[in-house]
């Protein structure tokens, strides 16, 4: 209970019935000369009864004609309530409970019996009291008995500082209380509560600054290995960048590269061998790479897409994060926290708002300040999503169709149903794709209009995988068939699902289409990562080298394909790839009409040429020499030789590609006789011809020309046997030239480069190692040579 403390003058109101007024003088007279300021209130009211809170105390008077008033009863009691402190007293025989239950709950002082002095002598006693520090007297008394009867120990003292001094003060001032007097136990229990409630504090103010220490000290702690641990990452991904650029300019391969290629420039004549050295070691170099610091660290980077302007890439990360970065520094420029675990989204065109699918369900996240709009919390978890340009629309998958949210309008749900492939914005709007049997429905943003249908092939296998581009294009992956449709006006797919010609070894991780519909990324886990010309169905070759199973790969509109493995991602640009419009390198060729040939490796032009009842004529100088392909392959509709002259290939309108080996049938069979046509001698010889393992998918010669001329050529070229050994046999001859060449540029490259000695000679026993693997790996080779 709270201890009332004592004003400067205390004041007092006197309430007195108009007969009562001489009583009233009197009470006024003894306060008065015990210090206190009087407020008489006699006969009618001149205070209203609210106001007695103002009072320290109010002594109501009362006799036997005052009480008979209802009016002054009532406001008598209505004092009793408002008043802070009330005293009444009678001075006649009047009974205490005729003044009303208010007034009656206060003990009533008797002054009945007493005149003159001894009544005056008990005016002055009245105010001496401390009346309005009874209860907590009376408190402070109970403690103390409580703490006497248990031992006087410290378990009952006051702890609180502030209440132990204001129990000392209360009995100091009680002490000249005529009837409330303190004892020796209450002094020696407030004594002791001061005394103990200073050590306590004296306690909680050191276990307080040793708790304030300790949490510094903490604080310090980990705000240093958080420092630390930032700039020793900094530190190691800077080392491991240095070591990797210097270990790829120093690395054999990579200087042997640099070396042919200053060649060349110098006007120095470069030999086939050097050429074919030159194409080996040639690779599209990966741009950046994205999250290897947060994979180290036990982080990952799952699916990705770019901003329309390349220049961010937007990445699901660990933890529920939304992290973008910034292309050019492959460093993050942002991150916001969209999801407690696992989500997918996508991307709005202006890059500043992105749809998410976690388990919140469907958001709307502005990038820009990081808050979030839930859209349906009833949306799946990992559902695919697209956003329109400024996130007004979006498009998300339902379990076995997809929806669509206007603002404004809610969710409406599309009729088509099936196993949804992709959702996508593409440049004519949102779109799906939606597998149901053997029909490919693609769905608009119009849910109540009829769906594009597209037939799969009556043989599709149960594993059918499909994307769609930016440009409309429709890719599709049908037991390891490529299947593409070509949008035309008004959404239409007129020529429907065409084979592209190329088949996969393995079922697909990863599929993705160029924003101009001309190129896709196919990700397997044998081959990695190849990129297919659509148009002409060319293997252009491996993208992403640098990274192994590729789940996620996408592509921007500038040109940058992304590959990420749910760990890290790896940019690489496809503009250094093969153009779509572009004849490999090395590789001459013929149509069915025009005869093309080539000068081998003696001088002499070997030409071949392919007419359409399969007659296969071969021209060298030592004579001509023909085949027929059997009816079964098909029609030929191209034909192509290598460039040393050496083996020719012949591809029909079924897909079948054979090849043949034009041989030196006197050094092969021992017989010691030049190979002529008057002798007869088999320049073409069927019985060594192999089938290429994938299959080409069978099309009109006007528009499989230009993709089956390169597939031949590249088959041909890259994979014939004898056309590798006749490789390696001019390796051999490579002039010693080029060996000092690269041992100089070696040199030069360490010298220049502001490494530790200890690293380079790291790089120089690295380099050592590399070209002694080589010797070994060559004269293998020569010993395998000779044997054969």
């Amino acid at each position: 209970m709270p201890i009332p403390q004592p004003t400067a003058q205390p004041t007092v109101m006197i309430v007195a019935h108009g007969s009562d007024a001489m009583a009233a003088r009197e009470a006024a007279m003894a306060a008065t000369a015990q210090g206190r300021r009087v407020t008489l209130n006699v006969g009618a009211p001149t205070i209203a009864a609210a106001d007695a809170s103002r009072f320290d105390l109010v002594v109501i008077i009362l006799s036997a004609p005052a009480v008979r008033g209802e009016a002054f009863v009532d406001y008598i009691n209505a004092i009793a309530r408002a008043a802070r402190t009330v005293a009444p007293v009678r001075v006649d025989g009047m009974r205490p409970e005729w003044a009303g239950p208010d007034v009656d709950q206060y003990n009533c002082a008797d002054f009945s019996q007493s005149q003159g002095p001894a009544r005056m002598a008990r005016w002055n006693d009245l105010f001496r009291l401390n009346i309005a520090s009874y209860d907590a007297f009376n408190a402070l008394r109970a403690s103390a008995e409580r703490w006497a009867r248990n031992g006087g120990g410290d378990d009952f003292l006051i702890q609180d500082r502030r209440r132990a001094e204001e129990s000392a003060r209360l009995v100091a001032r009680m002490a000249a209380d005529p009837f409330a007097r303190p004892d020796e136990t209450m002094r020696a229990y407030t004594a002791g509560s001061v005394a103990y409630a200073a050590r306590v504090r004296r306690r909680r103010i050191w276990s307080n600054i040793r708790v304030g220490v300790a949490v510094v000290l903490v604080v310090a702690f980990v705000a240093g290995t958080i420092l630390f641990t930032r700039w020793a990452n900094q530190r190691f991904v800077a080392a491991v960048q240095s070591v990797s650029r210097f270990q790829s300019d120093v690395a054999p391969e990579f200087s042997t590269y640099r070396t042919i290629q200053a060649a060349e420039a110098g006007g120095v004549d470069e030999s086939a061998a050097a050429a074919t050295i030159r194409d080996g070691l040639a690779r599209d170099w990966t741009l950046l790479d994205i999250g290897v610091e947060n994979s180290r660290q036990g982080d990952y980077t799952g699916s990705g897409v770019f901003s329309d302007d390349g220049s961010r890439f937007v990445a699901e990360s660990s933890g529920g994060v939304l992290r973008v970065w910034d292309v050019t520094t492959a460093k993050p420029s942002q991150a916001w926290r969209v999801a407690p675990g696992r989500f997918e989204f996508a991307l709005a065109a202006d890059g500043r708002t992105a749809a998410v699918t976690g388990d919140k369900g469907l958001v709307l996240v502005d990038l820009d300040h990081g808050s979030a709009r839930v859209i349906d919390a009833k949306t799946p978890v990992l559902s695919r999503v697209a956003a329109d340009k400024d996130a007004t629309r979006v498009m998300v998958e339902k379990r076995d169709h997809v929806a669509v949210w206007r603002n404004g309008d809610g969710l409406r749900d599309s009729t088509a149903k099936g196993e949804v492939f992709d959702v996508k914005r593409t440049d004519r709007g949102l779109r799906a794709l939606v597998r149901d049997g053997d029909t490919l429905h693609v769905v608009g943003e119009d849910v109540d209009a009829k769906p594009v249908d597209l037939a799969l092939p009556k043989d599709s296998g149960e594993f059918v995988y499909g994307v769609i581009g930016a440009d409309g294009t429709i890719v599709v992956i049908d037991a390891g068939r490529l299947l593409v449709a070509k949008r035309g006006g008004q959404d239409a797919y007129a020529d429907g699902l065409k084979p592209v010609g190329v088949v996969t070894r393995d079922l697909p991780l990863g599929l993705a289409v160029s924003a101009d519909g001309r190129t896709a990324a196919v990700s397997t886990s044998q081959d990695g990562v190849r990129l297919i010309d659509l148009g002409h169905g060319l293997d252009l070759g491996a993208a992403c080298e640098t990274i192994t199973a590729v789940t996620y790969p996408t592509f921007s509109r500038k040109g940058l394909l992304a590959c990420g493995n749910g760990l890290d991602v790896a940019i690489q640009s496809t503009d250094a790839m093969t153009p779509a419009d572009a004849r490999p390198a090395g590789a001459r060729v013929s149509d069915t009409t025009t005869p093309r040939g080539v000068t081998d490796a003696a001088g002499g032009a070997v030409r071949v040429q392919a007419t359409g009842d399969g007659a296969i004529s071969v021209t060298t100088p030592a004579g001509t020499a023909r085949a027929t392909v059997a009816a079964r392959h098909g029609t030929p509709t191209v034909a192509a030789v290598t460039p040393q002259g050496d083996a020719v290939a012949v591809g029909t309108d079924t897909g079948d590609v054979i090849a043949w080996d034009i041989g030196e049938t006197d050094k092969a069979s021992g017989s010691g006789g030049e190979p002529t046509a008057d002798h007869g001698a088999p320049l073409v010889r069927a019985g060594r011809q192999r089938r290429r393992p994938a299959r080409l998918e069978p099309g009109p010669v006007a528009a499989h020309r230009a993709h089956r001329i390169r597939l031949v050529a590249a088959m041909v070229a890259r994979r014939h046997r004898h056309a590798r050994r006749r490789d390696r046999s001019r390796r051999r001859a490579q002039p010693r030239m080029l060996a000092q060449l690269q041992h100089d540029r070696v040199r030069r490259l360490v010298r220049a480069t502001p490494q530790s000695d200890r690293m380079r000679r790291r790089a120089r026993r690295h380099g050592d190692d590399r070209r002694r693997r080589h010797r070994r790996r060559n004269r293998r080779g020569r010993q395998v040579g000779q044997g054969e």
